[in-house]
């Protein structure tokens, strides 16, 4: 909208011309509040959410990097491109912000309601490159597989001993070696 009342203001006459160019300048306006809402925080957000651990901070300092460097770059050749193609070098902006919407919906699994641990196992077990095809990957829900996962890791990894007398048999001589072999972290034997 920004780049056809920027090349109107340039083909009309000087009244009609102030009008569209104001028109344009509150579209830029418009563009920076929704840009801010939504896609500000990517660079500095997504790379953490969607790498493992072990290279979640090399992910955030690539993603900010390339964010400032391009930030530089628009910076330098904006100036000069509007210089030389004036309108129509707005149309590179257009076409750059058109092509997010197919390469998010391709590439971009989505990270809402997902733990970090839901991102890698996502990743382990269906490491394709187009995530659109995978169901969970674009879920905007939890999917319940990783719900059920999770449930499971906490009942394995849970305190509460069974009420079933050989679970708890069990359990209490696994307990009584650990705290033999001080492997309970105790000073004191029990």
């Amino acid at each position: 909208m920004i780049t056809i009342l920027i090349r109107y203001s340039e083909i009309l006459e000087e009244s009609a011309a102030t009008k569209v160019a104001s028109a344009s300048i509150a579209f830029f306006f418009l563009y920076y509040i929704f840009f801010g809402i939504g896609w500000q925080g990517v660079p500095w957000l997504y790379p953490t959410e969607i790498n493992s651990l072990a290279y979640r901070t090399k992910g955030a300092a690539l993603g900010t990097a390339t964010n400032w460097a391009f930030n530089f770059m628009v910076v330098e050749i904006t100036p000069i491109g509007i210089q030389s193609l004036q309108w129509k070098f707005y149309i590179i902006w257009t076409i750059f912000n058109a092509s997010f919407v197919p390469i998010v919906y391709l590439f971009y699994p989505e990270t809402a309601d997902r733990t970090l641990e839901d991102i890698d196992r996502l990743f382990r077990e269906d490491p394709h490159i187009f995530v659109f095809r995978d169901k969970d990957a674009i879920s905007k829900k939890r999917p319940l597989k990783y719900v059920e996962h999770y449930e499971s890791e906490v009942r394995r990894n849970s305190s509460v001993i069974s009420g079933n007398p050989e679970t708890m048999k069990k359990r209490m001589a696994s307990m009584a070696k650990a705290n033999e072999e001080g492997g309970w972290g105790h000073e004191e034997k029990v």
